[in-house]
């Protein structure tokens, strides 16, 4: 699903909240077994309630939301995949395992308590305990483009909270080489969190630096807290801050403002 749709017509004051994990085949779990999955990634004490599972999958309520799971009978297809499997550093086997997925479930949080982020945290937990219920092959996060494996949305989802966001299945981390083999970078995901991208452009820097800048900045941003036209950021050796960021618009859409990195 296109990111910048499910940024805009859900998601945002108090409306569903949605994510995707792919299935080989639906072999459908018992409620015992969902309440067992769910239970193991919340904390003690959250309320799960009206646990129903039919052929099209489930329906559970989790301290005050309702969640739908529905088998769409059908794969995510190969074009909104194919990108985000290619350029996913953090799974390279992404392509092989998601190009044979034969169908998909959309597990959908409704509820307007919460914030946008607190829903989000939420729904990140839930898909993890929804790849074990259904046997997920992986997950894709449609608002970044960002596909993860089953291994890495249970280990992401276990630290992921409000002061600990999951920037690595939230956020793609675009890395490219210009004309000049420079390295540029650019962020997809955070404008759902409305927050700005960030982008880094034909830097000198190395790889590892660039990337763990950009993920730094995307985990500042997704906290709350703002880096506004003309801030620096970073460190050098005598712990000051050296590296100018601005507001302009993007190498991608002109009419996009983001946070450029002077790296």
């Amino acid at each position: 699903m296109n990111n910048s749709i499910a940024g805009e017509s859900l998601g945002k004051d108090g409306k569903p909240v949605f994510a995707f994990v792919t299935i080989d085949k639906l072999i459908l779990p018992s409620v015992e077994q969902i309440r067992s999955d769910i239970s193991a990634v919340l904390p003690d004490g959250s309320h799960i309630d009206k646990i129903e599972v039919d052929n099209d999958g489930a329906t559970f309520s989790v301290n005050g939301y309702e969640v739908i799971v529905t088998d769409m009978k059908f794969p995510i297809p190969w074009k909104d995949l194919e990108g985000p499997c290619a350029s996913s550093w953090i799974w390279p086997e992404a392509t092989t395992v998601l190009k044979k997925h034969k169908s998909h479930l959309v597990v959908v949080l409704t509820g307007k308590n919460g914030t946008h982020l607190e829903r989000n945290v939420l729904l990140t937990k839930l898909l993890s305990a929804m790849t074990t219920s259904f046997s997920g092959t992986g997950t894709y996060w449609g608002h970044g483009n960002v596909v993860l494996s089953p291994e890495l949305i249970h280990e992401m989802a276990a630290a992921a909270s409000v002061e600990e966001p999951p920037v690595l299945l939230w956020v793609n981390f675009h890395r490219f080489k210009s004309s000049n083999n420079a390295l540029s970078l650019v962020t997809e995901g955070l404008e759902y969190f409305d927050c700005m991208n960030i982008e880094i452009i034909d830097s000198e820097q190395s790889a590892e630096k660039i990337l763990d800048l950009a993920i730094g900045l995307a985990y500042i941003c997704l906290r709350g807290d703002r880096i506004t036209d003309g801030d620096t950021v970073g460190f050098d050796n005598d712990g000051n801050m050296k590296i100018p960021t601005k507001h302009v618009p993007s190498v991608r859409d002109n009419t996009t403002m983001v946070i450029r990195v002077g790296l």
